[in-house]
Parts: structure tokens; C-alpha cells; sequence
């Protein structure tokens, strides 16, 4: 078994991205692995969302948070599914998806036979789609499919984050590398089977090819990547973005928010609001966790709250930045097709919350909800601990998994 996942690798390649403009990608540092973890006391599964995600006057509550249940609903066998959404919007892919083929390529050449099988699973097949991933840890949640990071070798491990990082942009990269900063603050080591980033899987839905469609899951705790393309496909959804803890100190002493903008652009969004268009965006009852989460992929709830148009400029351009705040983690040319055509539906776009508007109260419940996009956020409590942590998820309604689901 490999070291755990290398914090120096994604911390090299975070400033190589960010700060010296992308010069040099991941594999360039591969040589730059380390080992080993910071400790924490939650050992325990986060179980304070509702099964059902429904509101609390409306339903039971339950363990949840996300690995299954909703206002919508799946049943892990839907129909095999291998045609692209005909709702997919025009865009050129070439490059990024050639890039990500070459990646793939690559990693795959570094594996054993056996290691390709357990990779590759069928495109056609929703089903393993729609509930191989979760917002729980490895442990906590056993439907992940394809190849555990802790399993692999440095190499491999290095090959695999370079085919992830061919789709996602620099904003992208800087969330990722955050994300799995905090990850790490909660495992109690190399052999911790259920937190750290050797804990996140990676697995491709058909064969990389730029003629036909294909797609890349990476997943873990709190984190859920579905990017299909090649084939005319062209979709980033179902993401799950998510931290825990919503801050740490880095190993240089920094403090660290993988969130932080973000939840800036969203709490203010409704802050900024008169009493009159906050009470018209409340939603009744409380939320204390997504509708649309996990193992959720139909039955979206009526549209409600209120509506772009009433928003003030200010707030308008709130909005706008949290939707770029979750497609812009991908690579241009997957995120200008999606951003412009959420763009042409925001004046059908509505925002609501519920709970709380407080970006530190457990229950703070934000939505975006427009003709295709999808955003909703949820603050969740700590197991076993004080304080809190996010749970986000963004869906296309029509071209999730690439095929969209059926609803």
C-alpha cells in the first residue's frame, strides 16, 4: 500500500496552478510524496441530516446527510442509459478533453490488468451512477466503485490526480487541494481507513476516447466528481463540494478556508436582503440537510422563493458568483457552455433559504434554483464535536451523469 496520498504534491501543485499560473501540472511533483496525517477526535459519521432531507415539520428525521433519501428519490436500478442528453449544450471540448484521454491513457498504463477491470465500469450504467458515491467516508459508506487512492503507488496515485486535474481549472485545483487538506486533519494516519485522502476513489464510466462518451468519478468524503465527455457529452454534475472542518492551519502555519469565498458570496447574498424579499425567499419549515444530495436524483421540489429579477444589481451579481463558484471548478471549455446557459435562464433563476441565514448556525439552509441549475448549501453539525460543517451540491436538471436521469 502506498503513502498516504501526498500533502506536498497537492501543495506543489496548488502553487505551480494558482500562484505561478499553471506552469507545471501534477505528475512534475510526483517525486515530492509524504506520508502521514494529523490527528483528530471525530471518528464518527455525520448523522445529523434528516433521511429524507425533507423539512423537519415534514417528515422524519433520521441518520442521514446525505448517502441516501430526499424529496426526491433513487432506487440504485434505473434503466441502463448510454445516449447523450439531447438538452446538452453546444460547446468545443477538443482540447480538454483530449488532454484528459492522454491523462487517462497514461494512468492506465501504470496499471496491472486487474487494476484496469476494477477502473472501468459501463457508461450505459446509471444505476452504479447514481449510487457508487456519497458524501460519507469510506466505512461509513461501501458503494464506491473503481480504484482506492491508498491502494495505489505514488505513481499511480500522481497519474490518477493528473487525469482529475485535466478537467478542473484553477479555481478548481485550489478547492481541491483545500479540501483534502482538511480531509487529512481528520485521520489518525496512514492505516485510517475511513478518513484521509487515501481514502477517495477514482473509476472512468467507458473508455477514454474523444469520440466517444465517457466520464470520470472521483469521490470521498465530502467530495463527489462526475465529469462526462467525449461523444458530444459535455457535463460536470452531479458535484458534491463539501469540507470538513470549514478551516484548518496549514503545515506553514496558514489558515486555510476551501470554502471561504464562497460562503462569503452566498450568506451575503441573503444578508444583504430587506426584511420584505428575505421573508419572501424563506421557505417553511427547516432543512437540516439537501434535498437533492446523494443517491437523490429525481423529484426536485417546486420552484419557490424569489425571483433574480427582484434582486438589486448587487445581489444579482451575488447570485452570479455563486453559480461560477461551483462550474467554474471545471475547465473552460466544460464551464462556458453551462455558464452561458444558465446565464440566459436567470430571469426564471429563484433563491430561498431556510432556518438560518447565519453562516455559523447549524440548519442554515441557501438554494439557487433556476430552469436546468441546481445549488443548494447546507451547514451541518460536527459529529461528536461543536461547531459545523458544509455540505453543497450542484445538478444540472437535465444532463447529470452526462444522460441525464430520466426526470
Amino acid at each position: 500500500m502506498a503513502d498516504t496520498f501526498p500533502r506536498v504534491l497537492r501543495r506543489s501543485t496548488l502553487h505551480s496552478r494558482v500562484a505561478a499560473g499553471a506552469a507545471a501540472g501534477l505528475l512534475a511533483f510526483a517525486a515530492l510524496t509524504g506520508c502521514g496525517s494529523d490527528s483528530s477526535d471525530d471518528t464518527s459519521a455525520d448523522a445529523s441530516s434528516s433521511t429524507d432531507g425533507r423539512p423537519d415539520d415534514r417528515g422524519d428525521g433520521g441518520m442521514g446527510g446525505g448517502m441516501g433519501g430526499g424529496m426526491g428519490s433513487t432506487s440504485c436500478d434505473a434503466d441502463d442509459n448510454g445516449t447523450v442528453s439531447t438538452s446538452t449544450p453546444d460547446g468545443d471540448t477538443t482540447q480538454v478533453v483530449s488532454d484528459a484521454v492522454d491523462a487517462a491513457t497514461a494512468f492506465e498504463a501504470l496499471l496491472d490488468d486487474d487494476q484496469v477491470t476494477s477502473l472501468t465500469q459501463d457508461f450505459a450504467d446509471l444505476s452504479t451512477k447514481e449510487c457508487s458515491w456519497s458524501n460519507f467516508p469510506d466505512g461509513l459508506f461501501n458503494g464506491r466503485v473503481g480504484l482506492r487512492m491508498g491502494d495505489l503507488t505514488d505513481e499511480q496515485q500522481a497519474a490518477a490526480i493528473a487525469v482529475l486535474e485535466t478537467v478542473l481549472s484553477d479555481q478548481g485545483v485550489s478547492y481541491f487541494v483545500a479540501q483534502q487538506g482538511a480531509e487529512d486533519t481528520l485521520s489518525s494516519g496512514d492505516d485510517d481507513t475511513t478518513y484521509g485522502d487515501q481514502n477517495y476513489h477514482i473509476a472512468f464510466y467507458g473508455d477514454p476516447s474523444s469520440d466517444d462518451a465517457w466520464a470520470l468519478q472521483f469521490g470521498g468524503h465530502h467530495l463527489g466528481v462526475m465529469v462526462s465527455m467525449g461523444g458530444g457529452a459535455l457535463s460536470v454534475t452531479p458535484y458534491f463540494k463539501g469540507v470538513q472542518p470549514i478551516e484548518y492551519t496549514d503545515e506553514d502555519g496558514s489558515t486555510v478556508e476551501a470554502m471561504g469565498d464562497l460562503s462569503d458570496d452566498f450568506f451575503g447574498l441573503f444578508t444583504s436582503m430587506d426584511d420584505d424579499t428575505l421573508a419572501a425567499a424563506e421557505l417553511d419549515g427547516t432543512y437540516d440537510g439537501l434535498v437533492m444530495g446523494p443517491q437523490v436524483d429525481t423529484g426536485y421540489p417546486d420552484t419557490e422563493g424569489v425571483a433574480y429579477g427582484d434582486l438589486t444589481d448587487d445581489q444579482q451579481a451575488l447570485v452570479w458568483s455563486v453559480i461560477e463558484g461551483y462550474v467554474s471548478d471545471y475547465d473552460d471549455e466544460l464551464a462556458q457552455p453551462l455558464l452561458d446557459l444558465y446565464e440566459s435562464q436567470l430571469d426564471e433563476t429563484y433563491v430561498a433559504w431556510a432556518s438560518s441565514t447565519d453562516v455559523d448556525t447549524s440548519g442554515s439552509y441557501l438554494r439557487i434554483d433556476g430552469p436546468r441549475v441546481w445549488i443548494e448549501w447546507a451547514n451541518v453539525d460536527n459529529p461528536g464535536s461543536s461547531g459545523i460543517h458544509l455540505h453543497t451540491i450542484y445538478r444540472d436538471k437535465e444532463i447529470d451523469y452526462g444522460t441525464g436521469t430520466g426526470s
